[in-house]
């Protein structure tokens, strides 16, 4: 009874590894083949909101649409968005049942808020030229890489 035991420890750990490792590095993995130099460089919407990743993770924004009380930006006349501009730092990630994509933590110039936490979702999976900014009531703006 102890052979078989024995013989069946290293069976189930070798099965534990195989499947981790299916997880770690399979579609199951967190970005699902996206990484930084998909991110990396400008993008724009057709309203002329920027968003700029830079290679040392450092992000800007010039004119972007934000929607409700995300980061607490001022209202652009006449709209229904908020319109902002700042600076902060990003990394790749995934959030839960999305598109890999890029978290941001940025600082809206002109506001209370210390910092804020959006996301810049990939538009499709394999697609990388497109990203849309995920507004809090789901929608969001959509982005096309200038460079």
């Amino acid at each position: 009874m102890k052979r078989m035991q024995v013989a069946i420890l290293p069976a189930a750990l070798t099965s534990a590894i195989l499947f981790f490792s299916y997880l770690l590095f399979s579609q199951c993995s967190p970005l699902m083949g996206a990484d930084r130099d998909d991110a990396v460089g400008v993008w724009r919407n057709e309203m002329g909101g920027e968003l700029e990743f830079d290679e040392d993770g450092t992000f800007f924004a010039r004119g972007v649409t934000l929607s409700g009380e995300i980061c607490q930006s001022k209202r652009a006349a006449g709209s229904k968005l908020e319109l902002t501009s700042g600076a902060g730092s990003w990394k790749m990630d995934q959030p839960r049942d999305e598109n890999p994509g890029i978290l941001i933590t940025f600082k809206p110039e002109g506001t209370s808020s210390e910092s804020c936490k959006i996301w810049a979702l990939f538009a499709g999976e394999g697609n990388r030229s497109e990203i849309y900014l995920r507004h809090e009531d789901g929608e969001g703006i959509r982005y096309h890489r200038v460079n």
